[in-house]
């Protein structure tokens, strides 16, 4: 076995081929020609590699491709389907494998063709720099039956909100934007481009999301096998499982309001029964971590400055009669107490200033 690879088992491959020529057959070489461009829009790929029996050094550029693709065995059906229009250009084997990425792993179908020169022109259109690119060259060749392999390969249909998805997550923001606005010039279909982050990989995901998806299924229904008709949202199932979940959300929306009342009630009841207790564990705990909230305390203040001057500020704006007030009814009250802390200060102050002025002025 190979070591980089991660499989696990490889069964017999089974070999799928057909002699017949484009002449013999130019409709089915042209929707064999459809599919392959909409499978690598999608999962599809062209794989470029160097063997042992070329001799010397040959150029990169002159190195013939072959393709290969997976899916899982779910679609297992789509995927013979895909088999019986492409053998009518390329020559395929396929073989299962185990791909040890999720829990004990899943098993995957995959094919993979022979090196043919024809996909040196397709390598040329998608990978220009070794990258899978979307240009407008590529989008201008797709046909209704291309786009629909496309969704079936990377599309789903979100059942709560009722969008068309395609999971672009290959392409960056740019090639995004470019195949909304294809979609809209060319077939009039409103799309948006959406942005999902991924915090462990610091990574952003794109995909083209259809909001009012009806006129896209109306162009890609005729091509869609029966087997992927639930992207085209006709599972029933998945329909009525996500239609309870609704309603269980809209009732508990309905009592939430309800709900926090009750809680903040509940909190206040508590702490006004148990207050005592409460205020002992929490000098308790200030006193063993007195050195750590101080320090919080300080670095936080250090840090936002600025912002709190800001907020002083708008906050004196805002209650200046409020706060003249306060201060003037507290002087009032306690000027004695005042009067006597003012003499305190100016004695120690006064007493500082001498002893200062005996040591270093003379």
């Amino acid at each position: 076995m190979d070591k980089q690879s991660n499989l696990l088992i490889f069964q017999k491959p089974f070999e799928l081929s057909s002699k017949s020529s484009a002449l013999a057959y130019p409709n089915l070489v042209q929707e064999a020609e459809q599919v392959l461009l909409g499978s690598l829009l999608g999962d599809g790929c062209l794989i470029k590699e160097k063997y042992k029996k070329y001799k010397g050094n040959i150029r990169w550029d002159n190195v013939i491709p072959r393709y290969r693709e997976k899916h899982c065995l779910k679609q297992e059906e789509y995927f013979l389907w895909k088999i019986n229009i492409l053998k009518f250009i390329l020559r395929i084997k396929t073989y299962f494998e185990i791909n040890m990425t999720g829990k004990g792993g899943h098993k995957t179908i995959c094919l993979t063709s022979l090196h043919h020169p024809f996909l040196k022109n397709y390598y040329n259109l998608f990978y220009p720099n070794g990258k899978k690119v979307v240009t407008e060259e590529v989008l201008n060749k797709l046909t209704p039956l291309g786009i629909a392999i496309w969704y079936c390969d990377d599309g789903s249909y979100d059942y709560r909100i009722k969008y068309a998805k395609i999971h672009t997550n290959g392409f960056t923001y740019e090639e995004n934007g470019l195949i909304q606005n294809w979609f809209s010039e060319k077939f009039g279909i409103e799309c948006k481009v959406g942005r999902k982050g991924d915090r462990r990989y610091n990574k952003d995901y794109y995909q083209i999301m259809i909001p009012r998806p009806d006129k896209f299924f109306r162009l890609i229904k005729e091509y869609v096998p029966k087997c992927m008709d639930y992207k085209l949202g006709n599972d029933i199932k998945k329909r009525n499982n996500v239609e309870k979940q609704l309603k269980e959300y809209e009732l508990k929306r309905r009592f939430l309001p309800e709900r926090i009342k009750y809680l903040k009630q509940h909190y206040k009841d508590y702490y006004w029964k148990n207050r005592e207790i409460l205020t002992i564990k929490k000098k308790e705990y200030y006193e063993k971590n007195k050195e750590k909230i101080n320090k919080k305390h300080r670095e936080w203040r250090n840090n936002n400055r600025e912002i709190l001057r800001k907020y002083n500020k708008e906050y004196y704006l805002k209650n200046k009669e409020l706060l003249n007030k306060r201060n003037r009814e507290y002087i009032n009250k306690n000027r004695d107490k005042l009067r006597k802390h003012w003499r305190e200060y100016s004695r120690e102050r006064y007493r500082k200033k001498k002893l200062f002025e005996e040591k270093y002025v003379r």
